[in-house]
C-alpha cells in the first residue's frame, strides 16, 4: 500500500481505516497511472466494512506532474495531499449522510515571481482567492485577493469525485 491512515472518521470512538494502493502495481510489480482508495469503518464487533471507494480522489503515479504524498485523518475528517512540482493542494472530506463528501479543497502555487493560492468551504461557499507578486513584475497582474461565496448545487462524493473537476476563479479543484 501506499499509505495506511488510521482515525474515527464516523465519530464512534472506532478506529477506522483509510488504505491507498496501486492494484496493477501489486499484480505486476510495475507503475500503474491509477491509485485507489478504500475507506473501511470499523464495527463494533471490531471487524472492518468498506464503506467508500475511490479512483479519483488520489492521482495516480506521475499523473500531470500531481504528486500524492498521503492521507491524515483530523477531528473526524479524511485528508488527502498532493505536491505539484510547484504547490500542492489539500482535500478535506466529511463523513455524512452515509458518505463521504468534499467539504473544503486548498490549492497552491507559484515560482520566484508570484505566489497563488484559493481556499474553498463547499460546505459554506466561501472561497478566498490570493495572488501575490512577489517580483514587481509588470508582465505579471498586481497583487490581489478576492473573497466570494459560490455554493455548489451539491457536494462531490468521494466515490465519484474526480481530482480537478470542481471550478472555482479559474482554478480547478
Amino acid at each position: 500500500a501506499d499509505s495506511i491512515t488510521t482515525g474515527d472518521l464516523n465519530k464512534d470512538g472506532l478506529d477506522d481505516l483509510v488504505m491507498v494502493y496501486q492494484p496493477e502495481k501489486l499484480l505486476k510489480q510495475e507503475k500503474s497511472s491509477v491509485r485507489t482508495l478504500r475507506i473501511l469503518l470499523m464495527q463494533n464487533d471490531g471487524k472492518y466494512e468498506l464503506a467508500a471507494e475511490s479512483n479519483g480522489a488520489v492521482s495516480g503515479e506521475n499523473v500531470n506532474n500531481t504528486f500524492f504524498c498521503g492521507t491524515e485523518i483530523k477531528k473526524g475528517l479524511l485528508i488527502i495531499n498532493h505536491d505539484y512540482i510547484r504547490g500542492g493542494s489539500v482535500h478535506k472530506y466529511r463523513y455524512q449522510n452515509g458518505g463521504f463528501y468534499l467539504i473544503g479543497a486548498e490549492s497552491r502555487t507559484g515560482d520566484s515571481s508570484y505566489f497563488s493560492s484559493i481556499d474553498y468551504n463547499l460546505s459554506t461557499g466561501k472561497y478566498i482567492y490570493i495572488y501575490e507578486n512577489t517580483d514587481d513584475d509588470k508582465q505579471q497582474p498586481k497583487s490581489s485577493k478576492k473573497e466570494g461565496v459560490k455554493k455548489p448545487s451539491s457536494l462531490p462524493n468521494i466515490e465519484t469525485y474526480e481530482l480537478n473537476t470542481v471550478d472555482i476563479e479559474g482554478y480547478s479543484l
